[in-house]
């Protein structure tokens, strides 16, 4: 433990709790997907009403889950960078290197 920092552990966190958020909004938008699709193949009854309110849906629960990903690779990413620089300075390089 004394190898992480608090900043790397709260990012850390940050990336569960946005993979979670991310699990939910796939479920939600392959559940809102089946049911479009299930619409527009058997009709939804409603003279295509509920297909449009589906589309929309399905759509905005898609773009969250793009943007979600989106998030958690740049907080992957800021983590990674953290990791290595706190790895350069438990190995001493950072120090070899401006010694010269």
């Amino acid at each position: 433990m004394k190898n992480f920092n608090k900043e790397m552990l709260d990012k850390d966190i940050q990336i569960q709790k946005m993979e979670d958020n991310f699990n939910e909004a796939s479920y939600t938008y392959h559940n809102n997907l089946l049911k479009l699709l299930d619409a527009k193949t058997n009709g939804d009854g409603k003279g295509g009403e509920t297909i449009e309110e589906l589309y929309r849906n399905t759509h905005e629960v898609f773009s969250s889950v793009i943007a979600l990903q989106k998030n958690m690779v740049e907080a992957s990413m800021d983590l990674v960078k953290l990791q290595l620089q706190r790895a350069f300075e438990l190995s001493g390089l950072d120090k070899a290197k401006t010694d010269e």
